[in-house]
């Protein structure tokens, strides 16, 4: 982490300890960090240069946090338009890093929705 990298930090009540302490982190390194959460009063707005705000509230538990995924996914598209194959390489490394890592689980099984499924039932 440096003053060259940005943390995007989602985190809605109940607050998490880990994502704090991580954009903490970075923070102190220099990284700048973008917090998108559910109150301008949340421990993450309160380190954030940038805050999103989003609503989760929901009739069930847990919250629906589809508008704080779609922001993030629109800083996404910002930042690969804006910086073109340079972001898209740089995301490519991430997610190689990430994988060989072991934090992924590799080759789960996997149900596809509204496909025929290959094995035949007999």
């Amino acid at each position: 982490m440096s003053r060259k990298d940005v943390v995007v930090a989602f985190s809605t009540y109940p607050y998490s300890r880990v994502t704090l302490a991580v954009a903490q982190n970075a923070s102190t390194r220099g990284a700048k960090i973008i917090a998108i959460t559910d109150s301008e009063n949340a421990p993450i707005a309160l380190i954030a240069e940038h805050v999103f705000l989003t609503t989760v509230q929901s009739y069930a538990f847990p919250d629906c946090i589809a508008g704080a995924y779609l922001i993030g996914n629109i800083l996404v598209a910002l930042t690969v338009s804006t910086l073109g194959s340079a972001a898209l390489e740089q995301i490519q490394r991430n997610e190689d890093d990430i994988r060989e890592s072991g934090e992924y689980v590799a080759n789960p099984p996997r149900k596809m929705f509204g496909r025929p499924s290959s094995r035949r039932r007999r």
